[in-house]
């Protein structure tokens, strides 16, 4: 966000205790998941909602249609730990003259844990009839 958007813009994680500086972004994850696939595999799946919130309040929408149209293509593909990582599911909306936009990030990472095995094991049945 800050190499979309430079310094002008004040980029937050939390709501909720921090003083608003207009015009500002709050990023939070929304939804996560992650599943099992052959071998030490698992994709994670990761939606984040990022609000914008104009500077101005009598903003008819403008200012939040331009910075949704950066948004598209500033966060079409990120970088984590230096692995690109392309954004799916894209959508946003501007509700009572805040943005909403929200974007998928998946991708798969290894497990590369040790795995610790059982000496032994003993199992007892019993059979009616």
């Amino acid at each position: 966000m800050k190499k979309a958007f430079g310094d002008r813009y004040g980029i937050y994680d939390s709501e909720q205790g921090q003083e608003l500086q207009k015009p500002c972004f709050f990023i939070s994850p929304i939804k996560q998941t992650m599943r099992q696939f052959p071998g030490k595999r698992y994709k994670r799946e990761n939606r984040f909602l990022i609000r914008y919130y104009p500077e101005s309040e009598n903003d008819t929408g403008s200012e939040c249609r331009s910075v949704s149209e950066n948004m598209l293509w500033s966060l079409e593909k990120i970088e984590i730990q230096g692995i690109p990582v392309l954004g799916s599911n894209v959508s946003y909306e501007i509700a009572e003259g805040i943005l909403n936009f929200s974007v998928d990030y998946n991708f798969f990472v290894w497990n590369t844990k040790e795995e610790v095995k059982m000496d032994g094991m003993s199992l007892e049945t019993k059979v009616k009839g």
